[in-house]
């Protein structure tokens, strides 16, 4: 496709994102801002699993984070909205950089492990914690607006910029860093590349954005809860939409978002409360199994035959010219 083509399809898209709350009912805007939650943070989990090559489990910590730093500063009256979104995705990513450090050291399932404790450690304290936030009750927000509209309108402007972003940092000399810690990081030291820097820069960078997000989600919903804020599910979902739309590519998480946020609530709305989850595991059995690349990989011709396949046709080849020798 050419350069033309590119933006005219790109300006195609924002022309119709921009008029949708012109068109669509409620609902359908409420779903978007959801969908547009989930590329950000889908986006960013990609960052460090698909670029850098960690895979984490508890990403949704930091979505907890920022969410409980807007519902407070809003509550107190300290700094008014938007501000407060900043204000979560900052707390999020300076609460990644003091913590980092140990976690980074981890490599493989223990990074994935460890990333699951600390967000289960902090789903526990918020649960409990009744001195300085009394967050075991909840917390109420102030109502900014009930027009969904400008909702929608300020997601779709959170989207539009993270993806810049995101975009910004994949083309930079930062990452190309990150791919070459994912492919090798004795060879990348060896090309200069500072190894615990560069992972803390994609550690405290993938915690900003859901920091972020999960600070527009206390201001959209008003009310939250740990059980809410720090839902294991939020973690599933973000590595769910990486992997299947493809690790280490731009576009992936974005299909992916959109795709299994689509299915799963079509799942849940005709089939099961929790139809959703059963979406996340057939995806990541699929994936695994058959293009590991996900979708972009498919786009590109890489499909996977599993070994037990391979000997079902094997077998199979040899009975039909069994049969035809006979």
């Amino acid at each position: 496709m050419s350069k033309k083509a590119k933006l005219a399809l790109m300006g195609a898209v924002l022309a119709v994102l921009v008029a949708a709350p012109l068109m669509l009912p409620g609902y359908m805007l409420h779903s978007m801002i959801l969908v547009g939650s989930f590329v950000v943070m889908a986006s960013s989990w990609n960052l460090l699993g698909g670029y850098v090559g960690l895979i984490s489990f508890g990403q949704v910590a930091f979505y907890g984070l920022g969410a409980y730093t807007a519902a407070f500063l809003s509550v107190h009256g300290l700094i008014a909205f938007p501000f407060t979104l900043l204000a979560g995705a900052l707390f999020a990513a300076l609460f990644a950089g003091i913590i980092g450090y140990p976690f980074i050291r981890l490599r493989g399932g223990y990074f994935a492990l460890g990333m699951l404790g600390l967000a289960e450690i902090l789903y526990v304290y918020f649960y409990n914690e009744d001195f300085w936030l009394k967050s075991s009750r909840g917390m109420s927000l102030p109502i900014i607006t009930n027009n969904i509209c400008l909702f929608y309108y300020t997601m779709l402007g959170l989207t539009l910029t993270s993806l810049a972003a995101f975009q910004w940092i994949i083309r930079s000399r930062l990452g190309a860093g990150f791919v070459a810690l994912r492919e090798n990081e004795d060879a990348a030291r060896m090309c200069g590349i500072h190894i615990n820097r560069y992972l803390m820069y994609a550690f405290i960078i993938s915690s900003f954005f859901p920091g972020l997000m999960g600070a527009f989600y206390a201001h959209y919903v008003v009310y939250i809860e740990a059980s809410d804020v720090f839902n294991i599910v939020i973690s599933e979902a973000m590595l769910v939409m990486a992997i299947f739309g493809g690790l280490g590519t731009f576009l992936g998480p974005i299909v992916g978002a959109v795709f299994i946020y689509t299915l799963g609530e079509i799942a849940r709305s005709t089939w099961s409360a929790y139809g959703h989850l059963i979406v996340y595991s057939i995806v990541v059995m699929i994936v695994c199994l058959f293009f590991p690349g996900g979708v972009m990989g498919l786009l590109r011709g890489e499909v996977r035959v599993p070994w037990w396949f391979q000997g079902l046709r094997s077998t199979k080849r040899q009975r039909n010219s069994g049969t035809i020798l006979m």
